[in-house]
């Protein structure tokens, strides 16, 4: 046991993060969040308290929005998307710097990449294709390569060169060998530069949280690994995914939900969910992994905490409000 003071010593810590995280990244400015919200909000309409969480999630390093089902979790993730592209461009006008959005299952993905395409966002869905819901699979990384003819080319070729390499004799094999392994090289790299080109000409990045850390898009963030310093494609600009928005993320095991922030080098997060839900799916009863990250951070950080709630002229359930404090341990304090 650490004390009454070794406790409120560790509370004043936790005060001094609480108030640095909800405060915007230094390399925006307040004419660039102004036009951002305004950019964000657009035609749509929202009630009071999506309004606060979408201003929220545009001032501050970290925004969890937490609220019952029904209350346009997603709806509010999508413009909060809308906002941070705009933030985005005001500070790298070039355009290499996306918005990185996740949810911990693929049905989750599909229906945030949905409501990104009906904010009229460009959206590249990352995953596989057969994964993906027919109606997206036109916005996926794949079909881009596939499109793609320097890309198609350069693969035809080396599926034709490794065909070969099984009809030569044994003294053409070694120069057979090096000339296919050559062709596929260059595929690889072709397959790289295409997929360069769709996310640098997107406006959001969307995956399951494992499928984040897809090679093509980590290659294109210049942390393609091994392929990239033995000589392999890399990217003339490193793109940029710092600002990620986690939807389900209540559903999602804490490890899952680390892997975008680690992988993208996240400056900004924005944690969407509803601790009464499904809660992180784990084979062990009891196990630490049944609490997600976005609960252990409602329960330290009580500033970033917001809720929504379905209409303006509807007062919040205050049961629902009382589960909620139960479940994540009383740490939150929500508005």
């Amino acid at each position: 046991d650490i004390g009454q003071g070794g406790r409120d010593a560790a509370r004043g810590k936790l005060d001094v993060l609480s108030k640095r995280i909800a405060k915007a990244p230094a390399k925006y400015d307040q004419a660039s969040i102004s036009k951002a919200y305004r950019d964000a909000l657009g035609s749509s309409t929202f009630n009071n308290p999506q309004m606060t969480a979408i201003a929220a999630a545009l001032t501050r390093r970290l925004t969890n929005i937490v609220g019952p089902p029904g209350t346009g979790k997603t709806t509010t993730g999508a413009a909060i998307a809308k906002g941070a592209v705009s933030l985005q461009r005001s500070v790298d006008p070039s355009g290499h710097s996306k918005v990185l959005c996740c949810a911990f299952s693929n049905v989750g993905a599909d229906n945030f990449a949905e409501k990104l395409i009906e904010e009229g966002l460009k959206v590249v869905r990352v995953g596989r294709s057969t994964a993906m819901s027919e109606g997206l699979v036109e916005h996926s990384l794949d079909w881009y390569i596939d499109k793609d003819e320097g890309a198609q080319k350069a693969l035809k070729y080396a599926a034709e060169m490794t065909v070969k390499l099984k009809s030569k004799d044994r003294n053409k094999e070694r120069a057979a060998r090096a000339e296919a392994t050559d062709a596929v090289k260059k595929s690889i790299s072709a397959c790289q530069k295409a997929a360069y080109s769709a996310l640098k000409d997107c406006d959001v990045v969307v995956s399951t949280c494992v499928g984040a850390v897809d090679p093509r898009v980590m290659a294109c963030l210049g942390k393609g690994g091994d392929e990239q310093e033995d000589g392999g494609w890399t990217p003339p600009v490193n793109l940029k995914l710092d600002y990620v928005i986690v939807d389900e993320a209540c559903q999602s095991v804490e490890p899952a939900t680390l892997i975008p922030l680690v992988g993208s080098g996240c400056e900004s997060l924005v944690l969407l969910g509803d601790p009464l839900q499904l809660p992180p799916t784990v084979r062990e009863r009891e196990s630490k992994l049944e609490l997600s990250l976005m609960e252990r951070l409602c329960s330290t950080l009580p500033e970033p905490v917001i809720v929504t709630a379905k209409k303006d002229d509807t007062e919040l359930d205050e049961s629902w409000l009382r589960k909620v404090r139960g479940n994540i341990g009383g740490g939150g304090s929500y508005k």
